[in-house]
């Protein structure tokens, strides 16, 4: 009887481990790939644009050793009207010092149902 009972007991911690790894780690791991293909797809297929700096805030967090941070940006395109965004980017950090307010970086824009879309050029998914 006991060893029926540890039977049970490691199959439902195994199930449980199981449906965690379903429940928790499988999205995040599809969140990723999912944001890594629109930052491709809005390079291929958006539209180039100047983005001016308004704001730069550094999220705290890093992808591989490198900083992600919150642009607030000022799109300007020739025939379109200026429309302010926010973008969150990785950059390497060699490259941080191009990342200031005030300054003035190619962008790419695409526009979904969902908002606008922006790479900004010199960070990890623009290079």
């Amino acid at each position: 009887m006991n060893t029926i009972s540890l039977t049970l007991i490691l199959s439902c911690i195994g199930l449980l481990v199981l449906f965690l790894f379903a429940i928790v780690v499988l999205p995040r791991i599809q969140r990723r790939e999912n944001r890594e293909y629109d930052m491709e797809r809005t390079v291929e297929e958006g539209y180039a644009a100047q983005g001016y700096i308004l704001d730069v805030t550094p999220t705290g967090n890093y992808h591989s050793g490198q900083p992600e941070l919150q642009l607030r940006l000022r799109i300007e395109s020739r025939t379109r009207l200026p429309v302010e965004t926010t973008a969150t980017v990785i950059v390497y950090s060699i490259h941080r010092s191009r990342f200031q307010e005030g300054m003035r970086v190619p962008v790419r824009v695409l526009e979904t149902r969902k908002g606008l879309r922006v790479a900004v050029k010199g960070s990890i998914h623009y290079p």
